[in-house]
């Protein structure tokens, strides 16, 4: 289960504890299951009294507690909870725990009524929560594609492919002008003249280079030729609202654009200095685990 600080707001939460409220529910019918057999066998003695049993009850609610606290909007179940432990440590009936156990189940069953949920499975549900899902490079390297890289995985998973390929290019386009100002080419209003520009630098006499840029040039152009291969592939189709992608196409995208921002960090290309997100740079100083990049489906 991952822990509750690496969530982001309540649908975070949700999807998190989604299996540990249907476990929770299940053991208090459980535990109705047994009181309701002690009262039709006759039992009308005080509660507790097994003290295996009653450290199930006390086991269950505390769940419930935790659970109902950790979201604001079933904060107020935690009351009942409150009053049911309190009832059982003074010691009551069977029969009167297994009807308080009972409402206590509608009643969650009916605040959780009040909200939506999305299915996703356990391995979207840990990228969703990746506060660096391109990689620790991507995010020092390109900090201001933080927000569209998280919405393209964010939007991958919640099952907008579109939407996900589309944040991906204009990550992507943070990478492109950083890559352009690093070479020497100043701000330009579109990928098309940014690739002109690029092409015209590059192409320039081989007298009029420095030696830098002449050992750099077999990387130029192959730098140059990635973008132009992902604009043509990807970026241009993106922007018409003819083309639709399918999940599979977008996985594809973001997979394209993680790896070759990745490839643009490690050779050294990358924004001019600026604060870093308090999200990512906690992230990163805290060296989090796995990048959680999607991996391409056979």
């Amino acid at each position: 289960m991952l822990a509750p600080e690496s969530c982001r707001g309540l649908i975070d939460m949700l999807l998190t504890y989604a299996r540990a409220f249907v476990v929770t529910s299940v053991n208090i019918e459980q535990i109705r299951g047994q009181l309701i057999h002690w009262h039709d066998i006759g039992h009308t003695g005080v509660m507790p009294e097994h003290e295996e049993f009653a450290k199930s009850v006390k086991d269950a609610l505390a769940a419930v507690h935790t659970l109902c606290s950790e979201i604001p909007s079933l904060n107020k179940v935690c009351g009942q909870v409150t009053r049911i432990e309190r009832s059982f440590e003074a010691g009551t009936t069977a029969s009167l725990l297994s009807q308080s156990l009972h409402e206590l189940n509608s009643r969650l069953m009916e605040e959780l009524a009040e909200h939506y949920y999305y299915p996703v499975t356990t391995d979207r549900a840990m990228l969703y929560g990746n506060p660096i899902p391109f990689g620790r490079d991507v995010a020092q390297a390109f900090p201001s594609a933080e927000e569209d890289i998280g919405d393209c995985v964010r939007c991958l998973v919640l099952g907008q492919p579109t939407a996900a390929a589309f944040h991906a290019m204009r990550a992507m386009e943070v990478a492109l002008k950083a890559f352009a100002r690093k070479i020497g080419v100043e701000f330009k209003p579109s990928w098309d003249a940014y690739m002109k520009a690029i092409q015209n630098l590059i192409d320039r006499p081989y007298p009029e280079k420095t030696k830098a840029e002449r050992a750099r040039d077999p990387l130029y152009r192959e730098i140059l030729g990635d973008f132009v291969a992902l604009k043509t592939a990807w970026r241009n189709p993106t922007m018409h609202v003819e083309r639709r992608y399918t999940d599979s196409e977008a996985q594809q995208v973001i997979i394209a654009a993680s790896l070759f921002m990745e490839k643009l960090a490690k050779a050294g290309f990358r924004e001019k200095k600026r604060r870093l997100a308090l999200q990512t740079k906690l992230a990163t100083e805290a060296l989090v685990g796995p990048t959680g990049l999607i991996e391409q489906q056979p």
